[in-house]
């Protein structure tokens, strides 16, 4: 069976679920995501298992697992104003744990092996968390109201963020996903058929200017023609600079993972998803664009 045909099946059954799933939201969305970052991020510590490196696995995976379910219990269920400070209390005692892991442990390289511990940290899961700040972003939207509306009087009432709500929110970060979808599957197609200009042989052999400049104008249009499908109200221009980000960004994460990869001397993070490879390689895009997607959002309430 050809890669391509192994893309497809993944895609034809996985893509309907995910978008399920985001739709539905709460805590099945916080589930999913907890299993996605566990695995991404037991990928990401695999790759230093080559360089006699030896990651904190179990600490590191354990902490991911109390992040994304602390964002949901704290922020999703309570009733009191100070969440957001529980929450970098939990980053705090994050640091904590990992240090002492590090001073009991009998391993070479501690300093090492504690930073790779924590870089995971914060690149699977601090991406992981932001995604799931965008598909609650009405519990966001609520929370900054209450706590810096009465200091900032007015702003963010009108405009972009009118009417907020889980399904708003359910549907932009469908609009965003998928517009890496089309970003991925324009860059591939088109590289396959157009590609004969290498960007960084050394890095990614395969990735051309031909395939990334597919990938960018897919991104735009996708991001560009959803938004405008499932959230009219907001302006395109929104949509188009959020389209960029994927574009630009997307390909950059890409690229990012394809380092740590050549790096580390391994083709794909895992074969958990036939044709795919790993989650790492499934979501290396989206770990970063989903925290400039959210600093976006928070910027146009201060900054309207």
């Amino acid at each position: 069976m050809s890669d391509l045909l192994k893309r497809v099946i993944v895609g034809v059954i996985g893509i309907p679920i995910g978008l399920g799933i985001i739709y539905i939201g709460g805590i099945v969305f916080t589930i999913a995501l907890a299993i996605l970052s566990s695995i991404a991020l037991w990928e990401y510590y695999s790759l230093f298992s080559t360089k006699n490196y030896h990651p904190y696995k179990f600490f590191g995976i354990v902490l991911n697992n109390v992040l994304i379910f602390g964002f949901y219990l704290i922020h999703s269920l309570s009733k009191f104003k100070y969440d957001f400070f529980l929450f970098l209390f939990f980053i705090l005692c994050t640091v904590i744990i990992l240090l002492s892991v590090g001073i009991i442990s009998k391993r070479a390289n501690s300093l090492i092996n504690f930073a790779a511990t924590l870089s995971g940290l914060i690149y699977v899961t601090f991406a992981f968390l932001t995604l799931n700040f965008i598909r609650e972003f009405d519990l966001f939207f609520e929370w900054i109201q209450g706590n810096f509306f009465e200091v900032y009087s007015g702003v963010g009432e009108v405009g972009f963020f009118e009417n907020i709500d889980s399904v708003w929110a359910a549907k932009l970060t469908i609009i965003m996903i998928s517009s890496i979808w089309i970003s991925d599957s324009f860059a591939y197609f088109v590289g396959i058929k157009f590609g004969k200009h290498k960007i960084l042989p050394s890095v990614s052999p395969k990735k051309s200017w031909e395939g990334f400049f597919g990938g960018f104008i897919g991104a735009i249009i996708g991001f560009t023609v959803l938004g405008n499908l499932l959230l009219p109200k907001i302006p395109l221009i929104h949509f188009f600079i959020m389209g960029l980000i994927v574009a630009v960004f997307g390909q950059i994460g890409d690229f990012a993972e394809s380092k740590l990869k050549r790096d580390s001397g391994i083709k794909d993070s895992s074969s958990i998803l036939p044709g795919h490879g790993g989650i790492l390689d499934r979501f290396d895009s989206l770990m970063f664009i989903s925290p400039l997607i959210f600093i976006y959002l928070i910027l146009n309430i201060f900054l309207k």
